[in-house]
């Protein structure tokens, strides 16, 4: 008797988020009878992978809609699966144009609050190649999306696959996990730990007011700020810290160096895992980076430091109250000392992150939306939050 056929799914993501968001999802697809999957990573999402332990087949970014025909064809797959990628590259939009023309359904998983339309429009900025369904982290964000054209009926909230575990890990660790990694990251028991999780935005955004989508600061700006901020305040308080720069997957890191002192030590390494870094840390900083939304749900203490913003903040934890934003230049200093100086303003953040409904289900919501678009299910009505 022969073993039943597998249903074989091809999933394909270029940006470091988007990897992140499918990654839980390949892996319960392997890890499930009847699935076949077929990873294939380009540019970030090869590092994102590698770190997550997702076996996958490089893609070239010279792969044409025909190679990607091609390869839908030849593997016979019943379904693309899709990150959402915005660099210049963008091999997820014509994975999803040939699996059109081939009449194969396609799911795209989003990762963040923000550049809906540059991630699925095409070359004249029209919403003419959509997935057949979008997964979509919140009623905010899809509330958002069908706001600039998106067809409500292709949006299905599931919640963020990436964030499933983070609650869970965040409970679970000890000050003597947190001890053993200072020690290995070379945090003396004295010092504070900031981290500061850096994104390229002036390559996205404009780097000054002469861009019309410039934010109003940039990662340079933010870091130069933050690191005369705590400069100030490691000396009013004869407190050594140090200032740890996590770069983007995109940045040089030669070009994130703050100033240091006897006071401020300054150090630039993504080497560290993500997690166990923010968990070591007195305070997590940053702009808008999904890191300060992780620290959120690992219950760590975060500032997302935005002074000068001139459009809508993006980031979800600030709205709900999980993280603090600064808007204002003047008003980073007196936040930054309250939350390292100050013992009780740590444990509150982490109170009000105890008693928030974090999902921790998107991974298995994203699966129901898989099973019901390859065996012509209805689509299931689910609800996520972040």
């Amino acid at each position: 008797m022969s073993a039943p056929t597998k249903q074989i799914i091809v999933t394909v993501c270029g940006d470091a988020g988007g990897a992140s968001a499918v990654a839980p999802v390949i892996r319960a697809l392997r890890s499930a009878n009847g699935y076949a999957v077929h990873a294939l990573g380009y540019a970030e999402a090869r590092r994102t992978w590698r770190e997550k332990d997702i076996e996958f087949q490089e893609l070239s970014e010279s792969t044409t809609l025909d190679d990607a025909a091609a390869f839908l064809k030849r593997t016979d797959a019943g379904l693309v699966l899709l990150g959402t990628s915005m660099n210049g590259i963008d091999l997820e939009k014509r994975f999803l144009k040939a699996a059109r023309r081939l009449g194969t359904p396609t799911l795209a998983v989003l990762d963040f609050w923000s550049n809906y339309l540059p991630r699925f429009a095409d070359e004249q900025g029209r919403l003419g190649e959509l997935p057949d369904v979008i997964a979509v982290m919140d009623d905010r964000a899809c509330t958002d999306m069908e706001r600039q054209g998106f067809p409500r009926e292709r949006l299905i909230v599931t919640g963020q696959p990436a964030f499933d575990e983070l609650t869970a890990l965040g409970k679970a660790a000890t000050p003597r996990q947190r001890a053993a990694t200072r020690e290995v990251l070379g945090i003396a028991a004295d010092e504070r730990l900031v981290v500061f999780a850096s994104q390229p935005l002036a390559a996205l955004y404009g780097a000054d007011a002469s861009n019309p989508s410039y934010l109003g600061y940039t990662e340079q700006t933010v870091l130069a700020l933050l690191a005369r901020c705590l400069e100030r305040i490691a000396c009013r308080a004869g407190q050594r810290m140090v200032l740890w720069v996590r770069p983007h997957p995109r940045e040089n890191p030669a070009e994130l160096q703050p100033s240091a002192s006897s006071r401020v030590r300054a150090v630039v390494s993504s080497q560290s895992d993500g997690r166990e870094l923010a968990l070591a840390a007195d305070l997590v900083t940053g702009m808008t980076s999904v890191f300060l939304i992780e620290a959120c749900l690992l219950g760590c203490p975060v500032l997302s430091l935005q002074p000068g913003l001139r459009a809508a903040d993006p980031l979800p934890t600030n709205r709900a109250g999980w993280s603090r934003p600064v808007y204002h230049e003047e008003d980073m200093e007196p936040a930054l000392e309250s939350l390292l100086l100050d013992d009780a303003a740590p444990a509150a953040f982490r109170h009000r992150q105890e008693e928030a409904d974090f999902a921790v289900s998107a991974t298995r919501h994203v699966l129901a939306l898989i099973e019901a678009m390859l065996y012509n299910l209805p689509v299931p009505v689910l609800r996520g939050s972040l």
